[in-house]
Order: C-alpha cells, then sequence, then structure tokens
C-alpha cells in the first residue's frame, strides 16, 4: 500500500473525464486579475519612487538654500564685526537738553567701504534706553577716516548719559 498522500499515476487505459485532471495540482486558472495586480503594484513602486526623488529634489533645494543661509549668515556676521572695529563713539554729551553723540568711522579694507553707524542713547544710573539714531556714511577710502555726529530724537533730559554703538550698525557696501 503506497503512504498517503503518494503520487498514483492513473492507467492510460482510464477514462477521464472532460474538465477533470488525472493526477497533481490542476494548472492555474488564466486570470487577468494577477495581471491587475502586478499592474498596481508597479504603480505603486512608480509613485513611491517618483516621491522618492521628489523628496531629494527638495532636500537638495533645502539644502542649497541653507547652504545659501550660512553664507549670508557669516557676511552679515563679517560685516558686522568689521563696522565694530571700524566704528568709534569720541564724546557723548547732553547740550541744550538734547543728547549728541560723535564719533569716527575708519575704514580698514583695502578699497571704498559705506557704513551705517547706529548710536542708542541710554540714561546713566537706570540703563533705560532714551533713544536710538543712526547715520550712513558712504564711500569711506581706504585708510581713510569721516567723522560724524549724530543728535538724539529726545530733548528735555538733564542727567548723565552713555552713548553706546547700536547692534544694526554694519558695513553696508564696497
Amino acid at each position: 500500500m503506497p503512504p498517503p498522500n503518494a503520487y498514483t499515476p492513473i492507467p492510460p487505459s482510464a477514462q477521464q473525464v472532460p474538465g477533470t485532471y488525472t493526477y497533481g495540482a490542476p494548472p492555474a486558472k488564466s486570470s487577468k486579475a494577477g495581471w491587475w495586480i502586478l499592474g498596481i503594484l508597479l504603480t505603486i513602486l512608480a509613485l513611491g519612487l517618483g516621491g522618492c526623488l521628489l523628496v531629494v529634489a527638495v532636500l537638495a533645494d533645502g539644502a542649497e538654500e541653507l547652504g545659501n543661509s550660512l553664507e549670508e549668515f557669516e557676511d552679515d556676521f563679517t560685516r558686522r564685526n568689521e563696522a565694530s572695529q571700524a566704528i568709534s563713539v569720541s564724546s557723548c554729551s547732553v547740550v541744550g537738553g538734547v543728547p549728541t553723540a560723535s564719533g569716527t568711522v575708519t575704514n580698514p579694507r583695502s578699497s571704498d567701504s559705506s557704513y551705517f553707524v547706529q548710536i542708542e542713547f541710554i540714561e546713566t544710573g537706570t540703563g533705560t534706553l532714551l533713544g536710538k539714531a543712526d547715520v550712513s556714511i558712504f564711500d569711506v577710502g581706504p585708510g581713510d577716516s569721516e567723522q560724524w555726529e549724530l543728535p538724539a530724537p529726545v530733548t528735555g533730559i538733564e542727567g548723565a548719559i552713555q552713548c553706546e554703538r547700536g547692534p544694526n550698525s554694519i558695513r553696508i557696501a564696497d
């Protein structure tokens, strides 16, 4: 006796009924469903790859923008640092109730430069910001100095004040 699930051939003399199979697994049915599934899977794969390419493109663009932002930040930092070295406050006084600051811009560069000078007027003792004033000084030659004078936009001040270079002071152009 053959073991269970063993292959048992049907003798050639046996009559086969149409639409039935004599042995083994029946062949796979011809179906268009398999092609639909394959088509859907390929579409999903294509969309996924397209999405990945889009993400890569966006990330690359973002990296470029970040690189540009870093360059702009470094450039801005450099120009502010140069301004801090080029701009000096030489006097700070109250004349007729109006705080006034004066000073010099000295261009340390090897080419003409322009500067934006911002001065903060601060009440001595309290640290209260009384006001800000600014001036642009254009085309300072290499190694040259230019004088500036700024009155505060406030009046009626009687006490002592301090004049400090404001945070927006910057070399604005070459």
